[in-house]
């Protein structure tokens, strides 16, 4: 699972095998638990040619929203359900779980 955890101004990941998408409910402070489309895995991702690894690699470690939507559009021709996942994780920012699936 990973964790943003906001401690003052830093943010720590923190992840583990599975994820969970939680949202704040803004009018009553709740937390609402939704379903990802897709359940990504480590393996899922090892299993990309190491050129698209590595350029996802890069566009995630420098948190670079374009670049990354580049890679995951190459991604979408041979694996159209990782780059839905990878979609999924980049449109809310999630890098740092990009880079857990890589094993980084």
């Amino acid at each position: 699972m990973l964790f943003l955890i906001f401690s003052g101004s830093a943010i720590q990941c923190k992840s583990s095998p599975k994820w969970i998408i939680f949202e704040c409910n803004s009018t009553h402070g709740e937390l609402e638990q939704e379903k990802p489309a897709v359940t990504l895995t480590a393996e899922m991702l090892a299993g990309l040619p190491p050129d698209l690894k590595e350029a996802l690699r890069e566009s995630a470690i420098l948190l670079d929203l374009a670049a990354t939507n580049e890679v995951i559009a190459r991604i979408r021709s041979d694996h159209p359900d990782i780059a839905d996942g990878l979609g999924e994780l980049t449109e809310s920012f999630r890098f740092c779980q990009i880079l857990s699936l890589l094993g980084e």
